[in-house]
């Protein structure tokens, strides 16, 4: 339970093991409960996620990192993931993404034909934690310029874990001057926080285009 609404959580990323069964199954006991139906699904292979893969990896400082040839390739091969929502039954209600622009693109290749369609909420609860460069973002301002379709007005200029504060008690302002901090220090964001942020999604339940039928779902495109 979120603030009152029941949530039924699905996970529909391109390596779970879900089947359509099983989502078929899941909406049924949602609807039948009362709950709304949340399918998680997570980006596309990155080019992050390549070279971490290498051995001998070494950060190479890469901001919002896109998202890999093999990535692309794979999230468009899902683009028939509406029309098998829709002979479910199922017609999702609302698009809940992260800012990062991995999840951007894997939610356009993936969900394309329900942009236009279907609100699209971009929130930034829904960022990665930041255990390396790639999990640093870029200014909204850029991030909002190469996808002026979708409404970036909530969102602070900085919206990532821009490190634990200073000796003097302050922290980074300005995307820049989070970008050269990491570049110099380096640094994990706590448990406690990714959880406290992620148990947040106040957004989903009453914020712009929030949800209202309980038997309809919601793509929720995490980092």
């Amino acid at each position: 339970e979120y603030m009152g609404t029941q949530l039924a959580v699905v996970d529909v990323s391109m390596a779970a093991a879900t089947t359509w069964q099983e989502v078929a199954q899941r909406a049924a006991e949602a609807e039948s409960r009362g709950e709304k139906l949340v399918l998680f699904m997570r980006h596309a292979r990155s080019k992050m996620n390549v070279l971490k893969a290498q051995e001998g990896f070494v950060d190479p400082m890469l901001w919002d990192v896109e998202l890999s040839d093999e990535g692309i390739e794979a999230a468009a091969q899902l683009s028939w993931f509406p029309r098998r929502l829709g002979d479910l039954g199922l017609r999702p209600e609302l698009i809940v993404v992260s800012p990062f622009q991995r999840a951007i693109r894997t939610a356009k290749l993936v969900l394309g034909p329900l942009f236009g369609q279907v609100p699209v909420v971009v929130e930034a609860l829904n960022a990665e934690a930041v255990c390396d460069s790639g999990d640093c973002g870029r200014a909204i301002e850029e991030i909002a310029a190469d996808f002026p379709e979708l409404d970036f007005g909530h969102i602070p200029s900085l919206w990532w874990w821009p490190g634990p504060p200073r000796a003097d008690g302050t922290v980074p302002t300005t995307a820049a001057e989070a970008h050269e901090r990491y570049r110099n220090e380096v640094y994990d964001e706590p448990e406690e926080l990714i959880v406290a942020r992620a148990v947040r999604p106040r957004r989903l339940a009453h914020g712009p285009g929030a949800v209202r039928s309980p038997e309809q779902p919601t793509p929720a495109l995490d980092h």
